[in-house]
């Protein structure tokens, strides 16, 4: 469990790295990949990644940029590349400025 942001952001940085070197090396021939019969295709489990992390943090109130939930899968591998990306930077902002603005109500309630 966290107890701060940033250990969540440092423990962030470290899996978000992970998930776009994935990323990174799909190939526009991969995403209609599946792994079982009738399955999700590669494309869209990566999509998937990427949608997630706006819609779930919408869910806490956080308004963090990138692909959005309804979004049809792209068709080239650099643009679910690039959605993570947006996302998982997005993300790291917006935790940053909720700490800083935790830090300045503290500060105000201690002065």
């Amino acid at each position: 469990m966290y107890t701060t942001i940033e250990s969540f952001l440092a423990n962030w940085a470290y899996e978000a790295d992970g998930t776009q070197k994935l990323l990174d090396v799909l190939t526009d021939a991969s995403l209609g990949t599946s792994a079982v019969a009738d399955g999700r295709t590669i494309g869209r489990l990566a999509w998937h990644i990427a949608q997630t992390i706006p819609e779930m943090m919408g869910h806490t109130g956080l308004q963090v940029a990138g692909p959005g939930e309804r979004e049809d899968v792209p068709a080239h591998a650099a643009d679910i590349a690039n959605g993570y990306r947006t996302a998982a930077a997005a993300l790291v902002e917006q935790l940053r400025a909720l700490a800083e603005r935790q830090a300045a109500i503290v500060r105000s309630e201690l002065q």
